[in-house]
Order: structure tokens, then C-alpha cells, then sequence
């Protein structure tokens, strides 16, 4: 929903407008008016407190046994972790590193990933965002988290900065349908644009390492901060990583990586393009080396 278009009253709208606002995540199953004055007063205050005690009681129970049948705890407050959490995480997790490695082909690994439950993510993006291009490409590039424009194509690099994207790959005399092979390292756009938790990054992580594994690239180039940082776990900035390679190993597998400033970053800082054309000129040295 457009965030300057007025509300009309339908609350699919209003719903559509939070997510899209970075809402991802109900607080409570009631609406609460912080406005109203509390109506407990000192002659039923003892009461209430007792009633409270009780239906707090009565809720841990429902909560105990809800876990021990489904596995599956929830948290509704922000920023606490429980451990009920922490452990349906590692078993997302697990379970993405199973489903991905039993995957022998990129259509399998598509298919295992648009039926994966194991992300939130996936509730608030719009589209599945998967490896576009040719899978026998020399060239695999890897991006940042998808973007609005991404989320609604469906495919990486679209809008304004695959329009930039494009162009930086036609001056090297690179098509993005024959000779590269193009993917995120998460699948799904976080609600509102926001980073990753890392959670969802460690589910997303057996995904993105099996398609590299699939495609067999003779080099890889990393596309952004968020990239770099998280499939080389360096926490060096963007601006000290780009230029330099590195080697990535996935199963034994072994692969030359490079890391420059993603399309995004280059619309908003255009003096940098000089130094993405550098790494870009480095990318197909090192290419041509290996052939």
C-alpha cells in the first residue's frame, strides 16, 4: 500500500500498510487502549490480583502443553529470546541443512525452499526470491537481502539498481541471461527493508550454499556489506573488503571470491562507481586466468 494514501476504513489495508512499515510480529490477541484509565480500584485490587494469578497459572499450563504436543513454543514480547525460541531455531535451522543437502539439482532446491516452513520471513514477503540465469555460468554473484523492487519480481537485481546492475555487467560484456548466475543470500525480503536477524540468516545459509555448491562457479562476486559479512563471517566494512580476494570453501569445495558495492549503494554514493569498475575489471582478470 502506498504510506501516503489515506486509510478508507478497510483493515486489509491497514494490515497491508503495517506490514509493509516493518510490522512482522502481534504483540497481543486483543487491541489495548493505553489511553483509558485503569479501572482497578483498592477494594477489588486483591481480587484481581488473584484472578490474575490464576489465569497467568492457567496459561503457562495451556503453554506447557501446547509445547510437549507441537514442539513449538511462541514468544510475543519483543527482544526476548526464550529458550523455547533459541530451540526452534537451531531445529530450523538443522532442518534447512538437511533439505538443502538432499537437493541435486537447483529445480529440487527451488521447489525445497518455496515448501520450507522453517522461516517467518517467508510470511511477510511477497515473492520467493530464488537464483536467476544461466546455471553453467563461470559467474555467480551473490547479493544483499532482496529489495522492495526484488520482493515484487520475484527475481534479483530488478528495479532501479537492476536497471544500474545491468549496465555495470554490459560494460565487462556480461549478460545477465547467458553469463551469470544471479542469487541473494536470503530469499526473502525482510519486512520494511530492515537487516536480517541472524536466525533467519542461519536458516537461509544452507540454501544459498547449496545452490553455489550446484552452480560450481569458477569465481564468485559478493555483492554488498550484508553479503560479504555473511557468507565470509569477516566483519571488515564493505569499504576495506571490496577489491580484495579471498576463498571461500563449501564440502570441500573451494572458490575465488571478490567483494564489491552493491547497485543500491552505488545509486545513493555514485563517486564509488570508479571503484566498483576496478573490482569489475579484477573479476574478469582473474576469469581469465582460470580459463
Amino acid at each position: 500500500m502506498d504510506e501516503n494514501k489515506a486509510f478508507d476504513g478497510d483493515p486489509n489495508q491497514l494490515l497491508a500498510w503495517h506490514v509493509t512499515m516493518g510490522a512482522d510480529e502481534a504483540i497481543g490477541d486483543a487491541p489495548v487502549n493505553h489511553f483509558k484509565e485503569p479501572e482497578t480500584t483498592t477494594e477489588n485490587a486483591s481480587s484481581s490480583s488473584k484472578a490474575g494469578a490464576k489465569a497467568a497459572s492457567q496459561a503457562a499450563a495451556n503453554s506447557t502443553h501446547q509445547t510437549k504436543h507441537t514442539g513449538a513454543g511462541q514468544n510475543l514480547a519483543r527482544g526476548h529470546a526464550t529458550g523455547q525460541q533459541t530451540g526452534d531455531n537451531a531445529a530450523a535451522a538443522a532442518a534447512a541443512e538437511h533439505t538443502a543437502h538432499e537437493c541435486e539439482t537447483l529445480e529440487a532446491l527451488k521447489a525445497a525452499l518455496d515448501a520450507f516452513p522453517g522461516c517467518p520471513l517467508k510470511r511477510t514477503a511477497t515473492k520467493t526470491v530464488f537464483g536467476t540465469g544461466n546455471p553453467q555460468a563461470d559467474i555467480m554473484i551473490i547479493a544483499d537481502p532482496p529489495g522492495e523492487a526484488e520482493d515484487r519480481s520475484g527475481e534479483p537485481f530488478s528495479g532501479e539498481p537492476g536497471q544500474l546492475f545491468n549496465k555495470m555487467m554490459a560494460a565487462i560484456g556480461q549478460s545477465r541471461d547467458t553469463d551469470l548466475y544471479l542469487s541473494n543470500i536470503i530469499p526473502w525480503r525482510p519486512p520494511g527493508g530492515r537487516a536480517p536477524h541472524p536466525h533467519e540468516l542461519a536458516t537461509a545459509l544452507p540454501f544459498v550454499q547449496r545452490q553455489i555448491s550446484l552452480v560450481k562457479p569458477k569465481v564468485i562476486l559478493l555483492m554488498g556489506d550484508g553479503a560479504y559479512k555473511f557468507l565470509t563471517n569477516d566483519k571488515k566494512p564493505i569499504a576495506k573488503a571490496r577489491g580484495n580476494w579471498s576463498t571461500l570453501t563449501i564440502n570441500n569445495q573451494s572458490f575465488d571470491v571478490l567483494a564489491t558495492y552493491h547497485p543500491r549503494y552505488l545509486l545513493q554514493q555514485p563517486l564509488l562507481k570508479r571503484d566498483s569498475w576496478q573490482d569489475l575489471q579484477s573479476l574478469m582478470q582473474k576469469l581469465g586466468q582460470q580459463k
